[in-house]
């Protein structure tokens, strides 16, 4: 187990890292920290784990531990993966990660001067990071590696490559550890009610085991979010169809309107990635409200 310790006096004046309007982290605080060699000095983050004891603890050391273990055969550039474990006096206080220079993708998807073409690019790219890891599943011993907790806030647009991150990669699934919670899969959803999304009780908050239909699930909720600028995700299942038929009506493919559509129903999800174009040149008249008025 690889592990950086460091003393409590440096601990306490760590600069923290300030999170962007509108994010809330409450199980874990963010810190700048440098690691120097011969060679070179580098900035990571340090995440301070709240949660300081216990079964949640266990269960997200375990998680950061195989992670830094099975990078190499995960393979996967995108995904930010904790680098090192952190010791104050002997007791595990969080992890390092690498720090990436960019902004969270839902403050990208809010930001007017970024086009909609370039928007839905890093959409794309997120889908295709979601099919790189299903080739990780198929092709490794790490079956049940699934990101988990996808929505925009566990993205970053990296300013250095141009290219999309994830982050918060700590509550992943992953050989076996427990299910955490996920933002978009709650008992409230309306997949509740469709057993292709299997649920379970998970000491850590998990609601639903991890598959490819909770993934894309999720990933086309938040998806939807954008192009509709409402919170889809809390329709309910028949307004959700209505929304559908209507962006039949302005021109959105049978194919692409079927993917999205199957979320609420027992077919196994798809992933649209490789369609989201479509949306370019709709996107203004996608707006929900506009659609409720329409009606």
């Amino acid at each position: 187990m690889n592990v950086m310790n460091i003393s409590e006096r440096k601990f306490n004046n760590l600069e923290r890292f300030v999170l962007p309007n509108g994010v809330f982290n409450n199980e874990s605080e963010l810190f700048y920290i440098d690691e120097k060699n011969k060679w070179e000095k580098r900035r990571f983050l340090l995440k301070k784990l709240n949660n300081d004891f216990g079964i949640i603890l266990s269960n997200k050391l375990f998680t950061v531990n195989e992670l830094i273990t099975n990078k190499d055969i995960i393979g996967i550039s995108e995904l930010v993966i904790p680098e090192k474990l952190v010791s104050v006096h002997g007791k595990i206080v969080g992890f390092t990660i690498p720090l990436v220079n960019g902004n969270n993708f839902g403050e990208v998807l809010s930001n007017d001067s970024i086009s909609v073409s370039d928007k839905i690019k890093y959409f794309k790219e997120i889908g295709y990071i979601l099919e790189n890891m299903k080739y990780v599943r198929q092709y490794t011993l790490l079956n049940d590696f699934y990101l988990n907790d996808i929505h925009e806030n566990n993205f970053v647009l990296n300013n250095d490559t141009g290219k999309i991150n994830v982050v918060d990669m700590d509550s992943c699934k992953i050989n076996n550890n427990m299910t955490m919670v996920s933002l978009r899969l709650s008992p409230f959803s309306n997949i509740y009610d469709f057993n292709k999304y299997e649920k379970e009780e998970s000491m850590c908050g998990g609601c639903y085991k991890p598959s490819y239909n909770t993934e894309m699930y999720s990933y086309i909720i938040m998806f939807l979010r954008f192009i509709s600028n409402y919170r889809i995700n809390e329709m309910d299942v028949s307004s959700y169809y209505a929304y559908m038929e209507y962006l039949k009506k302005l021109g959105i493919s049978y194919e692409l309107i079927d993917i999205l559509a199957s979320i609420y129903s027992e077919k196994d999800n798809v992933n649209p990635y490789l369609l989201l174009d479509e949306f370019i040149s709709y996107y203004e008249k996608c707006n929900y409200k506009k659609y409720v008025l329409k009606v």
